[in-house]
């Protein structure tokens, strides 16, 4: 989770904005020279998040509390194809076989799961997510 928030925290506050002024996605003011310190860090941290979503691929409840994360913080969209293969990867795998993959079968894995698939598209039905 620390990485997840430096990205945040670097993404959207490297520089504090006035009101007056605007600032693009990466959050530097409009006319601003980017530092390549920050851009290094940044891009440091999100091979370490596409690391950590890559090695979640063993523990299904890891990786949606890591996508949750990565969409609650608003830093998702770097990682979209990561998220689409790992959502693909519990639905085809955890979903539709019903392997229990050392997941308790508790309220919030199950509304977890549904929302994050249900929001990609995902036809499931609720009772399907007995992991």
């Amino acid at each position: 989770m620390v990485i997840l928030n430096q990205i945040h925290q670097m993404t959207h506050n490297a520089a504090s904005p006035s009101q007056n002024s605007s600032t693009e996605m990466d959050g530097r003011r409009t006319g601003e020279e980017p530092n390549p310190d920050v851009e290094m860090r940044v891009t440091v941290l999100k091979s370490e998040v596409q690391m950590m979503l890559k090695n979640a691929t063993s523990k299904p409840l890891e990786e949606m509390i890591l996508i949750d994360a990565l969409q609650r913080l608003g830093v998702a969209y770097p990682f979209e194809n990561e998220i689409n293969e790992a959502l693909q990867s519990v639905y085809a795998e955890h979903v539709n076989c019903n392997i229990n993959n050392g997941v308790t079968d508790d309220l919030y894995n199950v509304a977890l799961s549904f929302r994050l698939l249900r929001q990609r598209g995902y036809h499931i039905s609720s009772g399907k997510l007995a992991w």
